[in-house]
């Protein structure tokens, strides 16, 4: 019984300590996150020209012609540029910045 109490604690211990590997994240990558942040903002305007496009065709042909597909929309880009990491490295720059 002990055992169990004391493995009961011990889970509550571990899960209420919140996680910080996303500060760390956003400290360590900026330029990558604000290079995603672009790359979402164009596709957010793409996906608006073309429910605006779609919207005029359905209007003007009252819904009797299909309309064609956009040239190249929203082909597979590479998402992101990888690097390689050096894992050792990263954990060193996270322990030299996380507060103790």
């Amino acid at each position: 019984m002990k055992i169990f109490l004391c493995l009961v604690a011990l889970c509550g211990i571990i899960f209420s300590v919140p996680a910080k590997a996303d500060d760390g994240l956003m400290v360590l990558w900026p330029n990558q996150r604000a290079k995603h942040q672009d790359k979402i903002d164009d596709n957010a305007a793409k996906y608006r020209a073309r429910g605006q496009d779609y919207t005029n065709h359905l209007y003007a042909t009252a819904g009797e012609e299909p309309m064609p597909e956009p040239d190249g929309f929203m082909m597979g880009e590479d998402e992101i540029d990888t690097v390689p990491v050096n894992v050792r490295q990263v954990a060193d720059i996270v322990k030299a910045e996380t507060p103790q």
